[in-house]
């Protein structure tokens, strides 16, 4: 997915080495369990601006986690204030999905482990990218950016902004998307992305490389199989 996928792609990039993005990566995962407190998300099919509006009363424990589509904005906080903002939501007659997980990253709760990520990742070698990395944080391409440890807890902190990065991806006019993770998340995303986006004109075709309830030799294979046809190379 996006977010911790950052991490994959920066790797990849070779902004960090893979035993340095494993480092700052389980870093992030056990101060957010030992230092954040738990917390609640949910999605909430709304445009940015409504929901930035229910949600500014509450801006000490709720933020905008992620905008993931022109109408889907993922919202993280307290668990107790969550509540409140769902039901403001429902009182608006939004439709809202609440998400199964048990702390609210890229909120508020965040705060108190940001300082110490931050001096995880000053332990660590960071390059500029080697190839184009688009980024969470800014939705747009990132360079020297991505070498300031400074980033890697904005990174956590900040919403993501997945909605604007998918977008500059599909001004490059590239002809194939392949998703990397267990299951084809974004692909759906996307899908969204382009209905609700109709002056996005894209041809570009998505491969998924780990589908849930299929094997994943064949998955992968199939995915090999299609860009193989396509005349993409693979050595």
């Amino acid at each position: 997915g996006h977010s911790v996928g950052e991490y994959a792609a920066a790797c990849i990039a070779g902004v960090f080495s893979v035993e340095d993005a494993l480092k700052l990566i389980a870093a992030r995962g056990r101060l957010m369990e030992r230092r954040s407190a738990p917390g609640a998300m949910f999605t909430v099919f709304a445009d940015e601006a409504v929901v930035a509006k229910l949600i500014a009363p509450f801006a000490q424990t709720v933020a905008i986690a992620a905008v993931n589509g022109p109408e889907i904005i993922l919202v993280s906080g307290a668990t107790d204030t969550i509540a409140k903002v769902k039901a403001l939501c429902e009182r608006a007659e939004l439709r809202v999905v609440m998400m199964r997980i048990s702390h609210a990253f890229h909120s508020p709760l965040t705060d108190p482990v940001l300082a110490e990520l931050e001096a995880v990742a000053r332990s660590l070698t960071l390059n500029r990218p080697k190839i184009p990395l688009i980024s969470n944080v800014t939705g747009g391409f990132v360079d020297e950016e991505v070498t300031d440890p400074s980033y890697w807890s904005r990174h956590l902190r900040q919403s993501v902004r997945f909605c604007e990065s998918i977008a500059l991806l599909h001004a490059q006019k590239l002809d194939y998307f392949i998703e990397v993770g267990p299951e084809p998340t974004l692909i759906g995303l996307d899908l969204a992305f382009r209905a609700a986006r109709t002056d996005q004109a894209s041809s570009a075709k998505w491969i998924p490389s780990l589908q849930r309830g299929r094997d994943d030799l064949h998955s992968l294979l199939d995915g090999a199989g299609r860009l193989w046809t396509a005349g993409v190379n693979l050595v």
